[in-house]
């Protein structure tokens, strides 16, 4: 059985699940298990906007990482710059 778990940051906890099996008829029980391997998901990014018109400049800044990527948009899949 594979399964495939995201674990949020700060948050790298893994459960390991047992299930039972039984068979009624022959009063046999089987245990299976399983060990869950967590890969860490970084958080969403938030932001706060800016109002920017014509002509205008605006900053953008970021702090608390070593590597930062710039999106177009919210969701994070049209990359603007590293």
């Amino acid at each position: 059985m594979n399964r495939n778990f995201y674990i949020a940051q700060n948050k790298p906890n893994i459960m390991i699940k047992n299930y039972y099996l039984r068979n009624f008829a022959a009063l046999i029980f089987v245990a299976i298990s399983f060990l869950a391997t967590g890969q860490c998901v970084a958080p969403t990014p938030t932001s706060s906007g800016i109002t920017i018109t014509c002509g205008q400049t605006g900053t953008l800044t970021a702090s608390g990482g070593t590597t930062y990527n710039w999106y177009f948009d919210q969701a994070g899949t049209q990359l603007a710059g590293t």
